[in-house]
């Protein structure tokens, strides 16, 4: 039997699903108003997206489902779940277009920089074998090496640091493209009620400490 003591998980489980709750009061509030396209056209709203992708990337590769808990709607279920759709469809081809690029930039970079470091390595035993052996010999024959592995250091990060994000981005998104949309009206989420209630508690027991004490008759 688990204990009261233990944490309650912060996402919800409806069967084989993770749920990410988005409570709102109109499904207006989850699209940008500042997108001039018609209504269910709109990119939806940055902050929405923002929580959306770090809900989900909390999750981990847990299949998704997307509550969106309003007081009232002008919408239904299905047009919102195709709203959502397609704002992430959009989302996924530009995460796509951006691991494309930041692999052209990787390979194009290692192109050019082992062309530098053959042209340098030639330059190093053509040329600078013929000057006298000494401190400067030494010097420049060791500072073109140094050159060399420097113009590969750029495309070497892309490939170990930087494309990895770009690309766990990219699967955030596509799980949140293929997530199940649904809409609760006229409910709120569960253990609104009892977070309320603490957030009333806490308020109220904050408010006891902060306040002077009474003094007293004379």
């Amino acid at each position: 039997m688990a204990s009261s003591s233990e944490p309650r998980p912060r996402y919800r489980r409806e069967g084989e699903r993770t749920c990410i709750d988005v409570n709102v009061r109109t499904v207006a509030q989850i699209f940008d108003n500042r997108d001039p396209m018609p209504f269910l056209e709109r990119d939806l709203d940055d902050e929405v997206v923002a929580y959306l992708t770090e809900c989900a990337a909390d999750v981990g590769s847990e299949p998704l489902r997307v509550v969106l808990w309003c007081e009232t709607s002008e919408l239904g279920e299905g047009e919102i779940a195709a709203a959502f759709r397609r704002h992430f469809e959009y989302a996924l081809a530009r995460a796509q277009r951006n691991v494309r690029a930041a692999g052209r930039a990787a390979r194009n970079g290692f192109f050019l920089g082992i062309t530098l470091m053959s042209a340098l390595r030639v330059v190093s035993e053509v040329f600078v074998v013929q000057l006298s052996p000494g401190d400067a010999r030494r010097i420049l024959d060791e500072g073109l090496v140094v050159v060399s592995w420097v113009a590969l250091w750029r495309p070497i990060e892309l490939v170990l640091y930087d494309l990895w994000p770009v690309r766990e981005r990219r699967r955030t998104i596509e799980r949140l493209r293929d997530a199940e949309v649904s809409l609760r009206v006229g409910q709120s989420p569960p253990g609104a009620a009892a977070r309320a209630s603490s957030t009333r508690r806490s308020r109220s027991r904050r408010a006891r400490r902060e306040s002077p004490p009474r003094s007293e008759p004379a």
